[in-house]
């Protein structure tokens, strides 16, 4: 069936807005109904669905020569992103995390 609102009602969220995206931006999207979440990094002008939110704007995270960063992923699984001779850059997948080192 197709809902269609009354000219005075109101999104409780407001208007959604329109987001740029770059070649060094990506944007988290949830869907509303799975709960699902999805990373486009697509340059260009990004609009979310009826039920999609904006979860969060990432930026890439760059990897230059010499230098190694971890990531743990959904399932606990870390894997080690190493540049060794060129600057290596990607978006961090939905869930995924950064794991820090502390030494002393």
């Amino acid at each position: 069936s197709t809902v269609v609102p009354a000219p005075q009602e109101e999104s409780e969220e407001g208007k959604t807005k329109a987001i740029f995206l770059t070649l060094e931006t990506a944007v988290v999207l949830l869907n509303k109904t799975s709960g699902q979440q999805r990373l486009i990094s697509k340059p260009g002008v990004l609009v979310p669905g009826p039920y999609e939110r904006v979860v969060e704007i990432r930026s890439k995270i760059r990897v230059l020569p010499s230098e190694a960063v971890v990531v743990r992923d959904t399932h606990g699984n870390l894997t080690m992103k190493v540049a060794t001779s060129t600057t290596i850059a990607f978006f961090l997948e939905p869930f995924s995390q950064l794991v820090e080192f502390h030494w002393s």
